[in-house]
């Protein structure tokens, strides 16, 4: 109750109880929650990105490449359906961006001593921002 005091739940257990959902459906990154009494909620789901190296995630966000090499990179968005992509690199790191295959390129010319790739992943619910730190080694 709105003065603190607790307020005991009644009903019956099972499945001769009563909910108070109709229904609670996940659609293209948001979690939509319909009532009893007919009132719909919906609420947007957090999405997040994973980006992996073969088989292993990278930490921090981070890839090593050596001067003039490339890499190509696997990635996940977790909850987010239906998306777009668009990427941009600093110059001396390039990447593209293969939506298809959920993969990132990233190259480094010879002279490239460090560099930052920004991915925008969106849809018409949200958009993630995401960043590789690229380091050059060697």
């Amino acid at each position: 109750t709105p003065d603190g005091n607790p307020v005991k739940a009644v009903g019956e257990k099972g499945n001769d109880g009563d909910s108070m959902f109709t229904s609670i459906e996940k659609v293209n990154g948001t979690l939509v929650i319909t009532l009893a009494n007919e009132e719909t909620y919906t609420l947007c789901l957090a999405a997040s990105v994973t980006y992996m190296n073969g088989e292993t995630p990278l930490e921090g966000n981070e890839i090593s490449i050596a001067a003039g090499e490339s890499v190509t990179l696997k990635y996940t968005v977790e909850v987010m359906e239906d998306y777009s992509a668009e990427i941009i690199s600093q110059k001396g790191v390039e990447a593209t961006l293969n939506e298809k295959a959920k993969t990132i390129t990233i190259s480094t010319d010879s002279t490239a001593s460090e560099g930052k790739i920004v991915i925008l992943f969106y849809n018409a619910n949200q958009t993630i921002t995401s960043s590789l730190k690229v380091v050059i080694v060697g």
